[in-house]
């Protein structure tokens, strides 16, 4: 019996840095917009939610559509703190990116939920901490400032374009922030 709860206590630590290092492999691989490691990172029924919004990611449109955009404006989930390093992993992280900067937008925190499932990861949970609403008031008036200068300024470049060609996004956020700064 003693054998038996010391081999216990012995692989639990174990376990548990498993389990905690294929959802750090996924933060990290989403910094870093590795398409390639998070394909095989991922199981196939992926899901990412917020809490937030009814918007939602599955695998394919994680690996495309979120990838090209988080790229475009360097985009990073800081993790800050470990919650929880069993199943499902808790981390705490600080949310960067060049609209926040650009924008001049405080990095806001989120709880980040990552579930595995033989190794690989199923789902990923993003939700807010404390009060989010002053956050989502000052994006959304923002973002609709430089949505509506881009419209103005550059017809046409808010659709794919300024995702896809390497540095416009941050030379238009740049362009932004010095007119914005201005004033």
């Amino acid at each position: 019996m003693k054998r038996q709860l010391l081999l216990f206590y012995l692989l639990v630590p174990l376990l548990a840095a498993a389990q905690d290092s294929t959802a750090t492999c996924f933060i990290n691989y989403l910094n870093e917009y590795n398409a390639d490691s998070l394909s095989l990172l991922l199981t196939d029924d992926f899901r990412m939610k917020r809490t937030f919004t009814e918007f939602e990611n599955d695998k394919s449109s994680l690996l495309g559509t979120y990838l090209r955009a988080s790229k475009a404006s360097n985009s990073k989930f800081i993790i800050q703190k470990t919650i929880r390093s069993t199943e499902p992993v808790q981390y705490l992280v600080e949310d960067r990116s060049d609209y926040l900067t650009y924008l001049n937008i405080k990095n806001p925190y989120w709880k980040i939920t990552i579930s595995s499932r033989n190794g690989k990861v199923s789902s990923a949970l993003i939700d807010t901490i404390g009060n989010a609403g002053l956050y989502f008031q000052e994006i959304r008036r923002k973002m609709e400032l430089f949505t509506k200068w881009m419209s103005k300024e550059y017809p046409g470049e808010m659709d794919e374009k300024v995702y896809t060609v390497r540095g416009l996004l941050v030379m238009r956020l740049r362009e932004f922030a010095g007119l914005e700064d201005s004033h």
